[in-house]
């Protein structure tokens, strides 16, 4: 089966499919893709999009609260990215549950669930638009 993940200590669960705030132990179990000290998290920017930056300081989340241990709420740096631009203009990369990330991994999770995705080997990148021009209908290979 094609939503199946493969955990750390070698189970099988389904792709993303781990709520916030639960237990995991690699990111693609957890419905954002966010599994960070065990626990699934769904971090979202600090700033508007697209924001210049310089570092992966300049990309902080909003404050969240941490799972499993008593702490106060964290803001974690996410990743400063050089912008395919004239200027060469970094930019911050978006947070899993911005609105664009949320949006990205929703389509995924649409992508593995789908009926006709059993007939694809999702894992050798160069055979999944073969795949999806072959089994897919009209619709989905526009989507995908």
């Amino acid at each position: 089966m094609n939503n199946l993940v493969c955990t750390n200590d070698l189970k099988c669960v389904k792709l993303l499919a781990t709520e916030e705030g639960d237990k995991c132990t690699v990111n693609e179990e957890c419905k954002y893709g966010a599994c960070v000290t065990g626990y699934c998290y769904n971090f979202e920017s600090d700033h508007d999009y697209p924001h210049s930056c310089s570092d992966d300081n300049d990309c902080m989340s909003k404050k969240h609260k941490v799972y499993g241990i008593d702490s106060p709420d964290v803001e974690v740096p996410g990743s400063c990215k050089c912008g395919k631009n004239p200027n060469g203009t970094k930019y911050c990369d978006l947070f899993n549950y911005d609105y664009y990330g949320k949006k990205y991994v929703e389509l995924i999770a649409d992508f593995v669930s789908s009926s006709w995705v059993n007939n694809c080997n999702i894992s050798d990148k160069n055979a999944m638009l073969p795949c999806i021009l072959s089994y897919a209908s009209d619709d989905d290979i526009e989507e995908y």
